[in-house]
């Protein structure tokens, strides 16, 4: 078979007819003629619903070999199937510069001359589809990226939504010590950027057009701050924006560069060239394929031995698909031109009214249907951010450090936090920082090795619009979580076993009330009294920040 394969070339659509017993490997034989199948082709088996090894072994070479295919026809008994398969898709591949980069000659103050860094939060990306067994993303980039760096594996986030998580980012301090919301007091985030500006370093942004990213643009020169449509992603120009600052503008070392992409959220469309099952199983999957492809380039215009690369998320997210939101309308939201705002803005108000009406009659339908169809862990999927409940779906996050300072590659397992971010950067490239006004602390000593006493993580559901503080707050260690309604701590308690219980299935809050009292020690040891609020956005922000903020799905 080798030899005949070897010199063939087909000049039309092949057909292939397997007829083989459960003495032979079907997978062997997809995989070999797996060259010649890459060509469009019609595969025949005689045996598919008779051989249960032949039914898997399509299944698993689909799968390893990232094939789209679709049945054709197949016997009453599925004895007899015919499936086309298309043609493989040319996939993007790892950077070459990035494999060819060895961390280990990285060493912290090695070198006098300041770094730069690139600090880049990808929006709504949780853990899970970052890192680990429940991923399907295609993301070569990110795969060799985990190899060389030193990856967090159990980082969480303050809040689940943006505001609240990037204000204890930017502060290293919990939203109830700011009390930064998405309209209030959004300043108190600008004293780390003029930090790092009054320490000799050129800031440079590429921020979504959000009230709280034009307020810190302020501590930033003009020309080096670039406020980009909230609706735009990186094919759409987001790309070249960035490009731009890294090959055009002629940064001046050292330089420090935020980024801060939205291409995860359900309510950007994904380009028809990654919409495909090979890049991902669900939407946002593909979409983090998409910025893998990006990555590769990003890692071809730096130099990772002076520059100093930090990759997280604001928070995570429980719907990884719009098919799974109950106020999804398919006939209205699915590949419709008002997704891709082409529709001509006369029509929009009739268009936003039908809308209205129609998610109001199908959403306790589709509730209904998800009820009755799947599990209690499977149900979060249709979850929203903002509510009583804090799943780790959408507080665990990743966190990334590669390039300069970062002397070794590792995997941590020690639980850290959004407040932990600014003081180890702070640490690696000294920037001044006041100890004794944050909550965070450097994690420097865990990524060259030693241990450290693990501090619990506060964490907090952020405010739906409407209201100037979430429903929920509460604690997060290795070994529980604990939440609670804000205003009443005998409300919508909870307290999960993650040791034992990972999906956050059991609550043994009325099982377990001396973990309960610990954990509201913690958390009362933690949480300061919410400051007054000493700046709030004119009525005029808040309208449009509003309609922003409805726009990318928040209610």
């Amino acid at each position: 078979m080798h030899d005949f394969l070897k010199d063939f070339k087909p000049n039309s659509k092949l057909v292939i007819f397997i007829n083989l017993n459960k003495k032979f490997d079907t997978l062997y034989c997809l995989s070999e003629l797996d060259k010649l199948l890459n060509e469009k082709c019609i595969l025949m088996f005689d045996q598919f619903g008779n051989l249960q090894h032949e039914f898997i072994a399509f299944h698993n070479y689909v799968k390893s070999f990232r094939r789209d295919f679709q049945f054709l026809c197949q016997s009453e008994n599925w004895r007899k199937c015919t499936i086309e398969l298309h043609p493989r898709k040319k996939l993007h591949t790892n950077s070459k510069k990035l494999e060819s980069y060895n961390p280990n000659n990285q060493k912290i103050g090695n070198n006098k001359k300041k770094a730069n860094v690139i600090f880049l939060l990808i929006d709504d990306l949780r853990l899970d589809k970052f890192y680990g067994k429940n991923r399907t993303s295609y993301t070569p980039n990110i795969d060799l990226l985990l190899k060389k760096s030193v990856f967090f594996n159990s980082a969480i986030s303050s809040a689940d939504g943006t505001f609240a998580s990037m204000g204890s980012i930017f502060t290293s301090q919990y939203p109830s010590a700011t009390g930064i919301t998405w309209a209030n007091n959004h300043s108190k985030a600008r004293k780390f950027f003029e930090n790092i500006r009054l320490s000799g370093y050129e800031l440079h942004s590429t921020f979504p057009d959000y009230d709280f990213f034009r307020t810190i643009s302020k501590s930033f020169e003009q020309e080096n701050c670039d406020i980009v449509d909230i609706k735009k992603g990186l094919f759409d120009g987001i790309s070249e924006t960035i490009n731009q600052h890294l090959n055009l503008k002629k940064m001046k070392s050292p330089w420090f560069y935020y980024i801060h992409l939205m291409d995860m959220h359900l309510q950007r469309s994904i380009p028809k060239s990654f919409s495909s099952n090979i890049y991902g199983k669900t939407a946002y999957e593909r979409k983090l394929a998409l910025i893998d492809s990006w990555l590769g380039d990003l890692f071809e215009q730096i130099d990772l031995e002076n520059t100093l690369l930090i990759i997280t998320s604001d928070h995570g997210e429980y719907t990884l698909d719009n098919k799974m939101k109950p106020d999804f309308v398919p006939i209205l939201q699915q590949n419709s031109l008002i997704r891709k705002n082409e529709i001509p803005s006369s029509f929009l108000p009739a268009g936003l009214f039908l809308l209205k009406i129609m998610r109001k009659i199908l959403t306790p339908y589709r509730q209904n249907k998800f009820e009755k169809s799947l599990d209690e862990y499977e149900i979060r999927t249709t979850y929203k951010r903002g509510k009583n409940y804090l799943f780790d779906e959408a507080i665990r996050i990743p966190l990334l450090f590669i390039g300069a300072g970062i002397e070794q590659s590792r995997i941590i397992n020690d639980l850290v936090r959004h407040v932990d971010i600014f003081p180890t950067i702070a640490h690696i490239m000294k920037f001044p920082i006041n100890q004794n006004s944050i909550d965070g602390r450097s994690l420097v000593d865990l990524i060259n090795g030693k241990s450290e006493n693990e501090v619990p993580a506060i964490i907090e559901s952020m405010p739906v619009l409407s209201k100037p503080k979430g429903d929920v707050i509460g604690v997060r260690t290795s070994k529980y979580k604990y939440f609670r309604s804000r205003s009443n701590p005998k409300l919508d308690v909870s307290l999960f076993d993650l040791e034992n219980d990972p999906k956050e299935i059991k609550n043994l809050a009325s099982v377990k009330p001396e973990i309960i009292h610990e954990m509201e020690s913690i958390l009362n040891e933690n949480l300061k009294n919410a400051p007054l609020i000493k700046e709030e956005i004119t009525d005029q922000r808040k309208a449009k920040a509003l309609k922003t903020l409805k726009e990318m799905g928040y209610d």
